[in-house]
């Protein structure tokens, strides 16, 4: 990737923001949703772990949701990057090997900070057009082996392309979810406070409150544009 371009250019080209990566000695594309991807994020939603779901709660984890949101992936503003790999499959015929697409990793990306700005400002921060919101999320069975270290590596080079300044936690960081925190830290990403709210299960909220950090990344020390309204 090369200059600058922004949300219309990667809903025209994905391949501005598509890049291809090793993980086990395979390859695992990175690139944008597209309309197409509902199959593949339906497969990735319901198969979530119920503590996943408690943890990560941008939405629901049904085809329905999955279909609303590949449906809107050319108006939304903002991206969503996905993780895809190919995966053996048993076709049930000797020497005959298939291979399906299988979506391993799915992170959010907006700029609808708006409802934000109230808890930031009472840490002392104002948010801008600048400030984007992060919802990561990686596959139970690819937690723990680099996977999204790899993705919000790739996913910041394209926030410094797009002319982001700071990236915030989408609903912040379970403050028990030791290895999520430590991730987000291996990049630099701070506590800016700290927030009570109900988990969300597969069917409602959660009864107990539990804490959770808003975390924060500065991507640079220049002018943070138009600040947003509280």
């Amino acid at each position: 990737m090369g200059g600058k371009f922004d949300l219309r250019q990667i809903q025209e080209k994905p391949e501005l923001a598509t890049i291809t990566v090793s993980l086990f000695n395979e390859p695992v594309t990175f690139r944008p949703l597209m309309a197409s991807d509902t199959k593949l994020l339906t497969v990735f939603l319901t198969n979530l772990s119920a503590e996943i779901r408690s943890e990560w709660k941008p939405h629901d984890f049904d085809r329905r949701t999955a279909k609303k949101i590949c449906a809107a992936v050319a108006t939304e503003s903002g991206f969503r990057l996905i993780a895809v790999k190919q995966e053996p499959e048993n076709t049930g015929i000797k020497f005959w090997k298939r291979k399906k697409k299988l979506l391993i990793g799915y992170f959010i990306f907006s700029k609808e900070i708006k409802e934000y700005a109230t808890r930031y400002a009472d840490y002392g921060i104002r948010l801008s057009q600048t400030d984007w919101l992060l919802a990561p999320c990686v596959a139970d069975k690819y937690q723990g082996y680099g996977l999204g270290s790899l993705m919000l590596k790739h996913l910041i080079s394209i926030a410094q392309h797009l002319n982001v300044r700071r990236i915030l936690l989408l609903g912040g960081v379970v403050a028990s979810n030791g290895p999520a925190i430590a991730l987000y830290r291996k990049f630099n990403f701070r506590i800016a406070g700290e927030h009570m709210a109900f988990p969300k299960l597969n069917k409602g909220v959660g009864k107990t409150l539990l804490k959770y950090y808003d975390m924060i990344l500065e991507l640079s020390n220049d002018s943070l544009g138009d600040t947003v309204k509280v």
